[in-house]
């Protein structure tokens, strides 16, 4: 036994030896796409191959676990060869030479969706003893990775810089500082909003780069034009003056501030009085300025943030209007914990009482709920399984209603529904599972919406009679939210000839088909069949029961 012991121990030891080879490499937390880009890349320093499966990373707030990105992929990475730990979702946008094994997590995101902020643990049992880290992490600019400069000297700030690869990363290859560096390349660039509203001033920034970075080294003059005399140049901390102005960059840049006070469109030109052929150009909106209303009475009335994805399912948010008037959602924001905002697009709207699906395939979503009218295409922020919030603001930025949510578990394609719309969202109270028996009600009022109070089951049938060789009938029924539900057909001898519902957690206002057949799915005779409805459980000290008739007939 004790041999054994001592030999399991070896290997353990042998094991975080040859995982210890195993480095962070590359990290671009800050993808042009947030959703599908972000990547982790990992290079094997040692003599042996390495098989990275199972080992474990953290970003601080979710831990996911190394898996091959292909089914029957590969996850043993080769002596100085490389891993690149992808988004599941990942659409193909970089060059990964075939060489490097593709790897991803279970979960439809790295970490709790990466950010430029967000450290990174690699390791096999427990984050205090790490395979490697990445504990410096810095912003590099959007659609640029954080490379490491040596891969042998370890986790520390200054070893890691912005790629300077032209594609911004190099996933999956050598890293672009291991390489000669590149020509210098020097630009001029204006920073600032495509979009400015009349009347409004705006601050903006002329900024000579150098192989993308500015260059604190340049100093000189920079001509600001615009192309319409109704544009106000000026310095930052002057008053507007005319469309024409010079600016001095001491150490590669300087602020300058735009107003327009017409709607239309404007070209702000930048050029270098020494150096001509350094010029921008940059095309500016100007927006008509808003007229402040009120903003519409709508809510937040669910949320799918756990789809069945293997049934084609998609993470949807529904919105409820509970005004009288017509809610126009035009440029208003939804955004995540992470306040990451999205605009609904113009010409969105909800008419009264009525409700709106906003999801990030809408194709999905109707190919899963194909009744749903009102159904708009965002690119939704993803919706955390372990936890998220939802924020719902105006097109001037005003916050509407937030909805903030606990981890799902293991629960999957089952919505959360608002009880009572009246009653404030950050009750936790006021949110439940949805006890459809399709797992959610979207473009229809919740299954466990307060307004269904009735403490006594109920019974709608139609059409009856019917011929089951022509259309089934649809049973509606009504029972309290908080009950167990049995629906079952019986013959005028009072013999049982159908189950349709056994104890189901089914409560709330449902439909429910039957074709005419019995528990054996042989087609019953004609003639008067009683339908009964058991609602047990609950608030319920004792079952209540609905009964009601319907008839079997020939054709008529």
């Amino acid at each position: 036994m004790t041999y054994c012991f001592l030999l399991c121990n070896f290997c353990f030891i042998i094991s975080q030896q040859v995982s210890a080879a195993i480095i962070i490499n590359e990290v671009m937390a800050n993808a042009l796409d947030e959703d599908t880009g972000e990547f982790i890349e990992l290079y094997n320093t040692g003599d042996e191959p390495v098989d990275v499966i199972g080992l474990k990373f953290t970003d601080g707030d979710a831990t996911d676990i190394i898996q091959p990105f292909h089914k029957d992929g590969e996850g043993t990475i080769p002596p100085k060869g490389y891993g690149v730990i992808l988004d599941s979702e990942y659409a193909g946008q970089y060059q990964i030479p075939a060489t490097a094994v593709l790897l991803t997590t279970k979960n439809t995101t790295l970490g709790n969706e990466l950010t430029t902020n967000d450290p990174i643990i690699l390791f096999e049992e427990e984050p205090e003893n790490p395979i490697d880290t990445y504990l410096h992490p810095f912003n590099p600019g959007n659609g640029i990775s954080v490379e490491k400069l040596n891969p042998f000297l370890g986790d520390q700030p200054d070893n890691w810089k912005a790629s300077r690869d032209v594609s911004g990363s190099t996933p999956g290859r050598e890293n672009s500082h291991l390489k000669p560096p590149p020509e210098p390349s020097r630009r001029l660039v204006i920073i600032g909003p495509d979009k400015i509203t009349e009347g409004v001033m705006e601050i903006f920034q002329t900024e000579v780069q150098t192989n993308g970075e500015k260059d604190v080294e340049w100093k000189g003059e920079v001509k600001i034009e615009v192309s319409v005399q109704s544009a106000r140049l000026s310095v930052a901390s002057g008053k507007p003056a005319g469309s024409l102005l010079n600016l001095k960059l001491e150490d590669g840049s300087a602020e300058f501030q735009l107003m327009a006070t017409t709607k239309e469109t404007i070209q702000l030109v930048a050029q270098s009085v020494s150096e001509p052929e350094l010029k921008a150009e940059r095309t500016i909106i100007v927006l008509a300025k808003p007229i402040i209303t009120p903003p519409a009475d709508v809510i937040i009335n669910e949320i799918m943030h756990s789809p069945d994805t293997k049934a084609g399912q998609v993470e949807w948010v529904e919105l409820y209007n509970r005004d009288s008037q017509l809610a126009d959602l035009s440029e208003w924001l939804v955004a995540d914990a992470r306040k990451k905002p999205v605009f609904i697009p113009s010409g969105t709207v909800i008419p009264p009482n009525q409700f709106l699906i906003i999801t990030k395939d809408k194709a999905k979503f109707l190919a899963s709920f194909p009744d749903v009218e009102n159904v708009v295409q965002i690119k939704l922020p993803g919706l955390n399984n372990t936890g998220d919030t939802v924020t719902l603001r105006s097109a001037t930025g005003k916050k509407i209603d937030e909805v903030k949510y606990e981890n799902a578990g293991s629960i999957r394609g089952r919505s959360l529904e608002r009880l009572d719309p009246n009653r404030p969202s950050a009750e936790i109270q006021n949110w439940k599972w949805s006890i459809d028996l399709s797992g959610a009600t979207p473009g229809r009022p919740n299954s466990i919406s307060a307004l269904i109070s009735s403490s006594k089951p109920g019974l709608q049938i139609t059409p009856n009679p019917f011929n089951p060789q022509i259309t089934p009938t649809h049973i509606k029924y009504r029972a309290p939210t908080d009950t167990k539900v049995t629906i079952k057909i019986f013959d005028s001898a009072g013999k049982l000839v159908k189950t349709l519902l056994e104890k189901r957690e089914a409560g709330g206002e449902q439909t429910i088909s039957w074709d005419g057949r019995d528990d054996s799915n042989k087609r019953v005779p004609v003639g008067l069949y009683i339908c009964q409805i058991i609602a047990a459980g609950g608030k319920q000290k004792t079952a209540n029961t609905a009964t009601a008739t319907v008839v079997v007939a020939e054709k008529f």
